[in-house]
């Protein structure tokens, strides 16, 4: 698999997101959502091999990750866009 690198880092900064969340007191299911949206995204970003870094991923991977369920209600794309911004913004 090309992409390990990226896949690898991208589970420690999940681990490292999620333990901040944890820390600062969000709820259990705040967390769950977080956990929920980063796991799909992981399982999406599978699919770009040719991905090699974190700072490859971009909007259009983006967008694709939000528009891959057809029948999903906008609320659903809005909470996963803010999960994402969130998730990148700690990286960042």
């Amino acid at each position: 698999m090309s992409n390990e690198l990226l896949l690898s880092k991208f589970e420690k900064y999940k681990d490292m997101f999620i333990n901040e969340k944890k820390v600062l007191n969000c709820s259990n299911n705040t967390i769950i959502t977080y956990l929920n949206v980063l796991n799909n995204f992981y399982e999406f970003i599978l699919e770009y091999e040719s991905l090699k870094s974190i700072t490859d991923i971009n909007k259009d991977i983006l967008l694709s990750f939000l528009n891959k369920d057809k029948n999903i209600a906008t609320s659903t794309k809005s909470s996963r866009l803010r999960v994402m911004k969130s998730f990148f913004s700690f990286i960042d």
